[in-house]
């Protein structure tokens, strides 16, 4: 299963809500339009054929006009996923603003924030560290620490050390974060409900089951009282401690909780966001997860498939979720002993994580080094278990269950080997 951790979006929002202080030029009316109702590939087509003739009428360094077509241009094609694009266009308004030296700006802030998490979806942390960290420099110098833009930079560093298994400074941010929300929110707000979950996601991981349960019960506790069920963040939440009862191991209490809140969770994505979107396809992976821990290989193999096509339909397929699900799926092959495919989706999930540089790349290798000890190829299971090892062990220490799984796996190949020996 995979925990979801959520960003901060805030810089978004919060400017998209103040669009007033864009001076809206009657010939961008139609992508304000598209952009208003969700239609972001046309907005940003709009906004993109409107920049010669701004650029042409007001000069490269105009702040009034050119670079905010330039930021909104680059935000529509990021909304739309068309990273390229985006990337070109934040680019090209940071050296707007970069060019009169006015880098305590709003926009370049907002859109150096939004390179960061462009950068970290695409895969390129050194690049989405710098962003972010630039983000939440100029934010502190701009309202200083106790506001919720400088929280929400300090939660999207956490994010992002998170990902890439830099567990200390990710814990640092979030406490950060969490510590200014508690004193500026008085914790009733979404965004200190979402460090809480954020937070908790990282103990999750890193195995620390007791602080992980408090903080996402107090997250859900505080989401049922200030928003509906069907607010994605409330999702998020039931499905991380759906996921936390899973790792817990108390399976009797877990099956029955878990299923609830990740069929609740599942439910309340396809309603928010309609079935054709990673959060939908990841909570069918989730709830796939949780079939196929307890033996219903059916509804599991039906919920990884459905997850599946939506992934290879709306994503790259060197997506992480793209990954996950394969290697979920590919783990239920091998449990049912359908070896051949079991192999080839294995396979797939471990060459993507290893390109996107992805935290569960150790995983994989424990995964398939576990069906090559199944089907008898000792060499290639022995190989696959000791990356495993020397990975984890760098990453998460020897105190962490993934390692002593792979340790436990690596011990039964040893003692199978032995015995075939004598």
């Amino acid at each position: 299963m995979k925990r979801i951790s959520y960003y901060f979006l805030l810089f978004i929002m919060l400017f998209l809500q103040a669009s007033t202080f864009f001076v809206k030029a009657q010939n961008t009316d139609k992508a304000w339009e598209y952009l208003d109702a969700g239609r972001y590939e046309e907005a940003a087509l709009k906004f993109e054929k409107e920049l010669p003739l701004f650029e042409k009428k007001y000069g490269k360094n105009d702040t009034t006009h050119y670079s905010k077509t330039l930021f909104y241009t680059a935000l529509c094609f990021h909304y739309s996923q068309n990273y390229k694009k985006a990337e070109e266009y934040y680019i090209e308004c940071n050296k707007v603003y970069k060019n009169i030296n006015a880098l305590k700006n709003n926009i370049y802030l907002i859109s150096c924030n939004n390179l960061g998490l462009l950068y970290n979806n695409t895969g390129n942390h050194e690049k989405a560290e710098k962003f972010y960290t630039e983000a939440k420099n100029i934010q502190e110098k701009i309202t200083g620490k106790e506001h919720l833009n400088y929280a929400a930079s300090c939660n999207n560093l956490g994010l992002l050390y998170g990902k890439i298994g830099n567990h200390e400074k990710a814990e640092k941010f979030y406490t950060e974060a969490k510590n200014i929300l508690e004193k500026i929110t008085e914790k009733e707000h979404t965004a200190y409900a979402t460090t809480c979950n954020n937070l908790g996601s990282l103990y999750l991981d890193i195995g620390n089951y007791e602080k992980a349960e408090k903080l996402f019960i107090e997250a859900k506790n505080i989401l049922e009282k200030i928003t509906e069920k069907e607010h994605p963040a409330y999702a998020e939440t039931c499905n991380n401690l759906g996921l936390l009862y899973h790792g817990i191991g108390s399976y009797e209490k877990a099956e029955n909780i878990e299923e609830k809140l990740l069929i609740e969770s599942k439910n309340n994505k396809e309603k928010i966001t309609g079935k054709d979107h990673p959060s939908y396809a990841l909570s069918c992976d989730n709830l796939g997860t949780l079939y196929d821990k307890i033996g219903n290989y059916e509804k599991a193999e039906k919920l990884f498939l459905e997850s599946k096509n939506i992934l290879e339909k709306i994503t790259e397929k060197e997506h992480p979720y793209y990954a996950n699900v394969c290697n979920n799926l590919g783990t239920l092959y091998s449990n049912i002993g359908n070896y051949k495919k079991a192999e080839k989706l294995l396979i797939k999930a471990k060459n993507i994580r290893e390109k996107i540089t992805d935290p569960y790349y150790s995983m994989s290798c424990n995964n398939l080094g576990l069906l090559y000890y199944k089907i008898g190829n000792y060499e290639k299971a022995e190989k696959l278990y000791l990356e495993s090892k020397n990975i984890q062990e760098k990453i998460t220490g020897k105190d962490h269950p993934e390692y002593a799984r792979t340790c436990n796996n690596l011990g039964g190949l040893y003692d199978n080997m032995n015995i075939l020996i004598m």
